[in-house]
């Protein structure tokens, strides 16, 4: 709390002892007997006092003497509204919708409200005040400055100043001892918390009408079945539980409380950035994001239309204004992004868009709202809310008003504007057609359709945009964000297949308007990522990125090399084995390990880094996890080896030497938990890299799931198998699927063919070169050259310089130099193109819950 706030709520505590306040149940007052001869004077919808509470009149005038009061009543007159109330209280305030008026034992009033002891009561006509408030009040022994800004002391200087009494940022219990009344204190003005993309102006506007959207949702809960509006706009069905009315009471005072603007449950972030996509391609006026807790308000929630306006300019025209009017203020549009987060709605999904517009929200709870009629329902920003029997839109169910957000928007600014106008807000004109009524059945599709084209679509797409809320995209990640080996994969060191999931994912996005760029290198650790975050072009307008990385820093080659294909026929297998147990054994050490140069840390790290570079709340970042290689609870494959050289089902036994590794249940679970222990790091670095950067722009996409029956050792294949189209991953020399590899590999051995022999790296030294560990193409030959190196009469030896035999010859039909072409020897246990199209489904379904799609 900053230094004003802690001497605002100073001054209130100490304001307690010498200021008396209306009670927090106002008294009620009762009708005149008889007004006699008098003409009853002309009754005011607002108060002459610019700071009255709102729905209440503070001016006190005359009774005319005709008029006629029970015993113990004495006629009190609040600009037109006359009653009887109780002798013996000062009357300060008079509610005229309920006839419940406000005061106490002794005292003065003051904008509704009582002091006494000599305190003083200022006009500062931009200070708005609610019953049991202490508001626009200096102390005794002290004045209100011009304009009533400031309280001073008498006779002090100007520099020696307070704020008058208004209202604390927090809720304060204080009681009197004159009059014992225990009054609770709550604010009427909002302390939003705002970043520096909004202008005074802007914050000035937002500020006036979140305080209306406040005591909007307070009188909503106060009076929720005041006139026809509960019944008219929720379905016959929810009325009937009693509880229903207590839950939209309850969603009201939620509502409240999050415009408070210090809600212990809901605490949000207010934006004007016009840049976003929401803004900039849906047209939106203002949106909540209930996972980042940002409320952003476009350039068109400031510009006041015929159709659009300000809260106060529809007060100042209550005689005239209509429902359809009330509800476009820009206080209900506030209401109705409240409603669009899960503490609004008690801990329930948030509100949807399923109707806009009174004709809508009209037919929805009579269950005739057919979906489908609606323009807005073609965007790709709603998706398909109410499917019929095709899966396309159609009638939604009468339950749904329950959770739709303009619903509450219109009945809130039904009661609120009903209190403040002093007349009940009528319904506007009918339509042309009958709006159903009960008489569902006759009604037709070319009757309803014309009749929903009222609305004004406050955080949905613009009925003729069908583009999504993506502005721009980046791609990072390592072989897996790459795609190694499906389509064609390129020549460079980074080997970015042209299925890759990032790709696939722009092109789906169909539209050439969002920018992307591709910044995946199948190489790369985090080290290497964020070197590629630093090459990031379109950083300014990109507001969706994906990356998956970390099979690179845990050593994921290795585990594949020393524990299922084992191609150096010079070790045993004890030593292979050995060899695997130490790889996996530095993997878990790297994935517990919680210094900064733990892999959750060095995760945490380069997912902020790409934060940072975007710079932007609108950026959303979704980070993949890795799909388990095995079904690991099938018993066939224990049969099964993917030895490089000698993999089969049940290949002939390769004793004493045991190089042949079988895919044992224990192999598979081994391996199944490190890539499951590695999704549970990235879990919990991008939940860290939530909490240090504040909000929720990180999510983690798992797309285990999305491998089921698609892993090796499915039931009813024996595995190795590389016909089989359920299989979604490579081994070395597998083709890839939907997708014709032959032309490509055909391609690299003319590039073979080309180059002359092949020349393998120094096998002492290729192991620890950098630069070699870049590329896995280089890290193959690395490995190539070793095996040769420690068996230089093995089969490695053998096939390779048959290879290069063929290359001088110029033999294209080399079944030998097409085992060293890059894809063949690189893409082992990497996704074919089906995996890569998993990845990016499970990303398009991210995007659509967190409200991008």
């Amino acid at each position: 709390m900053d230094s004003s706030h802690h001497r605002e709520l100073l001054l209130l505590i100490v304001s307690a002892i010498w200021l008396v306040v209306g009670s927090a149940s106002p008294t009620r007052m009762n009708p005149p007997l008889s007004l006699g001869n008098a003409t009853p004077p002309v009754r005011r919808a607002t108060s002459q006092d610019p700071s009255c509470p709102v729905g209440w009149l503070c001016v006190k005038q005359s009774c005319p003497g005709e008029v006629v009061c029970a015993s113990g009543e004495s006629c009190i007159n609040f600009e037109g509204v006359i009653a009887c109330a109780p002798t013996g209280s000062s009357w300060c305030a008079i509610n005229p919708t309920t006839y419940q008026g406000v005061g106490c034992a002794s005292g003065n009033c003051c904008h509704g409200n009582c002091y006494v002891s000599g305190a003083v009561c200022c006009d500062n006509p931009a200070v708005t005040c609610s019953i049991g408030t202490l508001c626009n009040v200096c102390p005794p022994a002290q004045a209100c400055t011009t304009g009533a800004t400031t309280c001073i002391s008498k006779g002090s200087p100007p520099s020696t100043t307070t704020k008058p009494t208004t209202t604390s940022s927090r809720s304060i219990v204080t009681t009197t001892s004159q009059s014992s009344i225990t009054v609770v204190v709550t604010p009427t003005t909002v302390p939003l918390n705002f970043d520096a993309s909004c202008s005074n102006d802007q914050k000035d506007m937002i500020r006036s009408e979140a305080a209306f959207a406040y005591n909007m949702a307070v009188a909503a809960q106060s009076n929720l079945q005041h006139g026809d509006y509960y019944d008219h706009f929720f379905a016959q069905s929810l009325r009937n539980n009693a509880q229903f009315a207590l839950d939209t009471e309850e969603t009201f005072r939620l509502i409240a409380d999050i415009l408070t603007g210090r809600s212990s449950g809901f605490q949000f972030l207010v934006t004007c950035d016009d840049t976003s996509p929401s803004c900039r391609i849906r047209g939106d006026y203002a949106s909540m994001n209930d996972n980042t807790f940002i409320m952003n308000f476009c350039a068109r929630f400031f510009r006041s239309t015929a159709m659009f306006k300000g809260t106060q300019e529809l007060l100042d025209s209550c005689g005239t204004i209509d429902l359809r009017a009330a509800q476009r203020s820009r206080s209900a549009v506030i209401i109705h992004e409240c409603t669009h987060t899960t503490y609004a709605m008690r801990g329930n999904p948030p509100s949807r868009d399923y109707a806009y517009g009174y004709n809508g929200c009209t037919q929805l709870p009579l269950g005739t709202f057919d979906r489908s009629c609606a323009q807005y329902a073609a965007s790709t920003a709603g998706g398909v809310l109410c499917p019929n029997a095709a899966g396309a839109e159609g009638v939604c169910p009468a339950e749904l008003s329950a959770q739709n957000a303009d619903t509450y928007a219109h009945v809130a600014a039904g009661i609120y504007f009903t209190q403040r106008c002093s007349r009940d807000i009528p319904y506007p004109p009918p339509p042309s057609a009958p709006l159903a009524g009960t008489k569902r059945a006759v009604v037709r599709r070319s009757d309803i359709c014309p009749l929903v084209d009222d609305y004004i679509l406050w955080d949905g797409a613009d009925p003729d945009d069908t583009s999504i809320a993506i502005t721009g995209y980046v791609h990072f990640g390592d072989s897996y964000a790459s795609g190694m080996g499906t389509g064609e994969t390129s020549t460079d060191s980074c080997r970015v297949g042209s299925n890759n999931y990032g790709d696939l994912l722009y092109q789906w996005m169909n539209d050439n308007s969002i920018s992307y760029e591709r910044h995946s290198c199948s190489g790369d650790t985090t080290d290497g990522l964020n070197n590629q975050i630093q090459k990031w072009n379109n950083a300014a307008v990109s507001s969706v990125g994906t990356v998956t990385i970390g099979g690179n820093d845990l050593g994921f080659s290795d585990l594949v090399y020393y524990c299922v294909i084992t191609p150096n026929t010079a070790r045993l297998g004890s030593t292979n084995r050995a060899n695997c147990v130490d790889a996996e054994n530095k993997a878990r050490a790297h994935m517990t390990d919680s210094s900064d140069q733990g892999l959750q840390a060095k995760f945490t790290a380069a997912y902020l880094n790409i934060l940072n570079k975007a710079n932007s709340r609108a950026f959303q970042l979704y980070v993949t996890s890795y799909p388990l290689f095995f079904n690991q609870d099938t018993t066939d494959c224990q049969f099964s080896s993917f030895h490089y050289w000698w993999g089969a089902y049940n290949p002939p036994s390769d004793w004493p030497t045991n190089r042949i590794v079988y895919l044992t249940v224990d192999l598979r679970v081994e391996l199944n938990a490190l890539v499951t222990q590695l999704n549970s790091v990235i879990l919990k670095a991008v939940q860290a890299a939530n909490a240090a950067h504040g909000g929720n722009q990180v999510h983690f996409v798992d797309v285990v799931d999305s491998f089921n029956s698609h892993h090796w050792c499915e039931n009813g294949v024996h595995e190795p198998d590389p016909s089989s189209q359920s299989t979604w991953f490579f081994l070395s020399g597998w083709n890839d699927l939907r997708y014709n590899t032959a032309a490509e590999e055909s391609g690299e051995v003319s590039t073979l063919l080309s180059d002359g022999t092949m020349k393998l790296p120094d096998a002492s030294t290729c192991v620890t070169d950098p630069a070699a560990q870049l590329d896995p193409y280089l890290v193959a030959m690395c490995r190539v050259a070793q095996a040769i190196s420690e068996d230089p009469t093995g089969p490695e030896a053998v096939r390779f310089n048959n290879a290069n035999a063929d290359i001088v010859a110029g033999n294209v039909s080399s079944q030998s130099i097409s085992w060293y072409v890059p894809t063949r020897q690189i893409k082992t246990f990497h996704p074919r193109t089906p995996g890569m199209f998993a990845f990016r489904d499970a990303i398009i379904s991210s995007l659509q819950d967190n409200g991008q799609l």
